[in-house]
């Protein structure tokens, strides 16, 4: 599971680069307001309308940062701790992103 998450947490933080690379660059019209499909996107945005922080999928990632942490503090090991940072990471992503998509 942890390669999974590993894998998912670099192809959103990559996603959320691209993004604000894009808009740092000025590629990005002013005039334009529908976001990329990207995987982020419709992962936790499943209408594509990002107003909203808190979606269904959104509230499973923050219960699943709660419990990685609840389990990291019953059992301190290297792997648990891996999970809950991963985990964490890619919730401060999906909340950047999320930010940056309402520039």
């Amino acid at each position: 599971h942890k390669t999974l998450l590993k894998f998912f947490f670099d192809l959103v933080k990559a996603e959320v680069e691209f993004l604000t690379k894009s808009l740092v660059e000025g590629t990005s019209s002013q005039h334009q307001r529908v976001m990329p499909q990207t995987v982020l996107l419709k992962t936790f945005w499943l209408g594509g309308e990002t107003s909203v922080l808190f979606t269904k999928h959104i509230n499973i990632l923050v219960d699943w940062v709660i419990l990685s942490q609840r389990e990291l503090k019953r059992k301190n090991d290297a792997f648990q701790c891996e999970i809950a940072g991963l985990l964490n990471a890619i919730l401060g992503t999906v909340v950047e992103y999320w930010i940056v998509s309402s520039l």
